[in-house]
């Protein structure tokens, strides 16, 4: 039975492959916001797409390339990104201190 089991380091190469797929998209995504943007929110936006998309990148790296040395760095984009695409302009929106 033990020989039916796949080493540890490619359980997640299945989901880097698939973080490929999505970096893919999300490029295609930021470039027509690019194409559209008007103003500060409309690029803040493409930006928010691009920082995604380097994301996604990093997540195929990580999962599908085996790169283990890339989890600390990623983890904190991660995080960084997290606050300051998603929590923060949530937050403020939902604060009423965010114009839109």
């Amino acid at each position: 039975m033990g020989g039916l089991r796949q080493p540890h380091r490619t359980r997640w190469q299945g989901l880097g492959r698939f973080n490929l797929f999505v970096a893919a998209t999300a490029a295609l995504v930021t470039a027509d916001q690019m194409e559209v943007a008007h103003g500060v929110a409309g690029y803040w936006l493409a930006g928010c797409s691009a920082a995604w998309t380097l994301l996604w990148m990093c997540y195929f790296v990580i999962g599908a390339l085996q790169r283990q040395s890339f989890h600390r760095p990623v983890a904190w984009l991660t995080t960084g990104q997290s606050v300051l695409t998603a929590w923060l302009p949530g937050y403020l929106l939902l604060s009423g201190r965010m114009l839109h």
